[in-house]
């Protein structure tokens, strides 16, 4: 998925739908890959489990960089775009990429996932499967077409902006044509040279809507802003790839992969709903110009957990799976992927939460002030979402597709009373609360089901948990305590300048407390900077 600015399309809009086939259900479109590699790659499926972290690192840095990047751009393209545009444009492109995803998720039976997760060659699946899409998208675009006037009715979209709904048709289409082969980069874990691609999509993307938008200031910006993305991923996935994909209509080869496939089609399609269903719920009990703050809030509350979230998804996936035969191993990543959370996501949710309001002051303006209370809470949800998604992330790599649907069933039918009982008490706040119950229970379970899939021990995860609960309370009670004067100085600067403060004291105990009992956060740092060449390794004696 790709976003303008801060991703004022990124949730909303910018579904790469190919690139969303073959990763996790949740990650979006705009993740980098790399190194041209075309053959069915039996050396990367049989590399030493030892050399995984060190692998998934030095992968890593090359999408941590990709995402950094196409953040940035798109950050600073939303803070140009949100004086240009109004909240009911948002709240548009927000139904019109929902309905995208939606058809896409009701008809994809899982084979992208089912291919990363295999260890063996997958060559002879990708031609049916790129053909199978073919056809599948090709009827999920007429059917778009058809009944975009009914989806405008539904969520309140002005009649005279339905014609965006339909063309939605048009990027189903534009994302069917990318080159499958792209998958070998997600199970090589290798996202170099993709970097590049992200990189040109992104720009073009900005570039075109912040130019449109200048000479017609509404939604249709934002959706020229999408063919964009879409046409220079597609551009570029042939221009790292030299194998085409060529048309095979033998889709009986595809029926051994139903067997993964069919529990990530269930949690897909959930996982899908999930994301959205608060927002058209708001879209459809109120009007685009609301559903354009509240998506808004959630997205910006989950701006920095959301890059983290999909970098230990896009990662971790891959390495696990291939060490899913040692649970230690297992456990090891999953206690450095938290690790890596508390390092990065924790302190941004946290400073969000107390300072919400200044932030979204200094960055968006007073037209976005109506937003603060919404994003103060998802600034905290989303910690438990990504915590939750790591969880999961982990599940699948075991091949326990099952127990993640089994999480999903129970999250969807808590999330719809939960949803309708803090509307009906505080209108959008309320909802947003409401969602975020939900997360909670479901990361409840997680963890239950996590000592029985992996064998996880709370005694494992102290030193994370100890020094993250003695950082958190000392940033809010210092917070708490010199707010007032702080604020009292009328100063955006100065209150900016105490954010990053709060940020770096966070750090600061966090790696203090770590060291102090010889195991977590720093140590995860250290590991993760020697791999990078931030910090020389120590030579063996």
């Amino acid at each position: 998925m790709a976003d303008i600015g801060e991703s004022a399309l990124e949730d909303e809009a910018a579904f790469h739908i190919r690139e969303k086939q073959v990763t996790l259900a949740h990650d979006r479109a705009n993740l980098p890959m790399t190194q041209t590699v075309v053959s069915s790659e039996p050396d990367a499926v049989a590399e030493p489990p030892h050399g995984v972290f060190s692998r998934s690192i030095q992968s890593g840095k090359w999408f941590l960089l990709g995402v950094a990047a196409t953040k940035a751009i798109n950050f600073v393209t939303f803070l140009i775009l949100a004086r240009l545009l109004v909240p009911a444009d948002y709240g548009v492109i927000a139904v019109t990429m929902f309905m995208v995803g939606l058809l896409d998720k009701l008809t994809e039976p899982g084979l992208g996932d089912a291919i990363v997760q295999r260890k063996t060659d997958v060559d002879g699946y990708l031609d049916a499967i790129w053909t199978f899409d073919l056809v599948r998208y090709g009827a999920l675009a007429l059917l778009l077409a058809v009944s975009g006037g009914f989806v405008a009715e539904f969520f309140h979209v002005p009649a005279e902006q339905a014609a965006v709904i339909r063309g939605g048709a048009v990027l189903l289409f534009l994302g069917s044509l990318s080159n499958i082969r792209i998958i070998h980069f997600h199970r090589n874990v290798d996202y170099k040279k993709i970097l590049y691609r992200d990189l040109a999509s992104q720009a073009a993307l900005a570039f075109v809507a912040i130019a449109v938008a200048f000479v017609v200031p509404n939604v249709w910006a934002l959706f020229a802003g999408q063919i964009a993305f879409y046409l220079t991923g597609v551009l570029f996935s042939y221009l790292l790839v030299p194998v085409r994909p060529r048309l095979d209509v033998r889709f009986g080869k595809l029926r051994d992969l139903f067997g993964y496939g069919k529990w990530v089609y269930g949690q897909n399609l959930l996982d899908y709903v999930f994301q959205y269903f608060d927002k058209l719920f708001v879209g459809r009990m109120l009007d685009p110009n609301t559903l354009g703050l509240y998506a808004r809030a959630k997205d910006l509350g989950g701006l920095v957990t959301g890059m983290i979230q999909s970098l230990i998804g896009k990662i971790a996936f891959p390495a696990l799976s291939r060490v899913q035969d040692d649970l230690s191993k297992v456990q090891q990543g999953f206690l450095k992927s938290i690790d890596v959370l508390l390092i990065l996501a924790v302190p941004a949710g946290l400073l969000l939460s107390l300072q919400g309001g200044a932030i979204v002051l200094f960055l968006l303006g007073e037209k976005w002030i109506a937003l603060t209370l919404i994003l103060k809470l998802f600034a905290i949800g989303h910690l438990m979402l990504a915590v939750n998604a790591i969880f999961q992330t982990v599940f699948a790599s075991l091949g326990r597709p099952d127990v993640n649907l089994g999480l999903h069933v129970v999250q969807f039918a808590l999330t719809i009373p939960a949803a309708w009982i803090g509307f009906r008490v505080y209108h959008s706040p309320g909802l947003a609360v409401g969602v975020i119950v939900t997360w909670f229970v479901t990361l409840t379970l997680s963890w239950s089901m996590a000592g029985r899939v992996f064998r996880l021990g709370m005694p494992s995860l102290r030193p994370a948990f100890w020094s993250a609960v003695a950082a958190s309370l000392a940033v809010f009670a210092l917070d708490i305590s010199l707010r007032g004067f702080v604020l009292g100085l009328g100063n955006l600067w100065i209150t900016m300048t105490w954010v990053a403060c709060l940020g770096s004291i966070y750090l600061g105990i966090l790696f203090g407390v770590s060291r102090i009992q010889g195991a977590g956060p720093w140590y995860t740092a250290v590991s993760v900077a020697k791999e990078l060449g931030l910090r020389p390794k120590r030579k063996n004696a």
